[in-house]
């Protein structure tokens, strides 16, 4: 109704005024998001995987689940994924679970952490896809690997495993993953 008078008064200005009170409706999804929307959007659960909060002892392998969702109105195509920059070879990646994601839909990686020497690791999972914002999804990982109990003096929670790696902070100087996860 209120469209309606707005037309009669405004004449061809109503019609913009309603289109943009639609777009300012309050759902942040991509039915009103621009028609850059229309393609394929994917989107991580969390960025970077801090894997440190909970130290990893040596020889005990931890998998973490890593999710991805589309945003956009179109199917996201997932073509692979894989690790880089593992200088030391402990990380793996399996899955996606479904290489289809629907709009609004996920998809799930594991990530399995084995280190078998103690210190600080890094590396980037690649998620390749027919995404129109990131067709090479790049996110940071950083995990710290303790030594097993016992094997030293005074126990693991005395274990320095040295400075972080400078990967580890991010361009405005803070850390990207800081030792207390409710910092974040």
């Amino acid at each position: 109704m209120l469209q309606a008078k707005l037309t009669r008064l405004c004449g061809l200005g109503a019609v913009a005024l309603s289109l943009n009170l639609a777009a300012c409706s309050g759902d942040d999804g991509p039915v009103d998001a621009g028609p850059e929307f229309e393609l394929p959007q994917i989107l991580p659960e969390r960025t970077p995987l801090c894997l440190s909060y909970s130290p990893t002892t040596i020889n005990d392998p931890r998998s973490y689940p890593v999710g991805v969702e589309n945003k956009g109105r179109q199917q996201l195509v997932i073509s692979g994924a894989r690790i880089e920059g593992d200088e030391r070879g402990f990380f793996s990646i399996q899955g996606p679970d479904v290489m289809v994601v629907e709009t609004y839909e996920s998809a799930l990686f594991q990530i399995t952490y084995s280190p078998t020497e103690p210190g600080w690791d890094e590396a980037v999972v690649v998620i390749e896809s027919n995404a129109q914002n990131y067709p090479a999804l790049r996110v940071s990982m950083l995990a710290r690997a303790v030594p097993e109990a016992g094997t030293v003096d005074g126990g693991v929670s005395n274990w320095d495993a040295g400075p972080k790696p400078p990967e580890a902070v991010g361009s405005d100087g803070g850390e990207t993953c800081p030792d207390d996860q409710s910092r974040m």
